[in-house]
């Protein structure tokens, strides 16, 4: 009895390591594509980006239910984002900023003109992050799966619902 109370508690400590530990991971090897973060990002704007990546690990995990599930879509996230914003700063020396979505279809037109082969950094740093994505395959938090809403198995009864809300805020 008591091994089975130790045990959960292990699982516990192991879910919140995780929780904390993995976005941090996470952020600095975002980072590492571009620079070391270590040395050119100031120890306040490190802060406040592990807190955005601590507030997104939660969310993810809200979402999905499940700690491995959100932090894979976090890491996923931000690998996609870390080559991304790695070529663009290869390529224009800035880094990628909100209003650049606005310019995608120039970014479309003149990416013929760039060669996308990866460098040394990129390969090692990707391979960090498919690494961190396999490591949560043995991570055992024990942690009940829980749902942020519930999900309604009676579709018709659903609509039902919707459509008589939808008609009561018409009028």
């Amino acid at each position: 009895m008591k091994q089975m109370k130790y045990k959960k508690q292990i699982q516990l400590i192991a879910a919140i390591v995780t929780l904390i530990v993995f976005p941090v991971i996470t952020f600095y090897l975002m980072e590492a594509y571009t620079h070391n973060p270590f040395e050119e990002v100031r120890p306040w704007a490190q802060f406040f980006n592990i807190l955005l990546f601590e507030l997104l690990a939660w969310i993810f995990v809200s979402v999905t239910g499940k700690i491995q599930s959100g932090l894979r879509i976090e890491l996923v996230t931000a690998m996609i984002y870390g080559i991304a914003n790695a070529y663009v700063v290869r390529f224009r020396t800035n880094p990628i900023v909100p209003w650049d979505i606005f310019s995608w279809k120039t970014a479309a037109s003149v990416a013929s003109n760039y060669d996308f082969k990866p460098d040394i950094r990129m390969i090692v740093v990707t391979l960090a992050f498919l690494g961190m994505i396999v490591l949560l395959q043995f991570v055992k938090t024990g942690m009940p799966k829980f749902q942020l809403w519930k999900r309604h198995h009676d579709h018709s009864s659903m609509l039902h619902r919707v459509g008589f809300v939808c008609q009561s805020a018409t009028g």
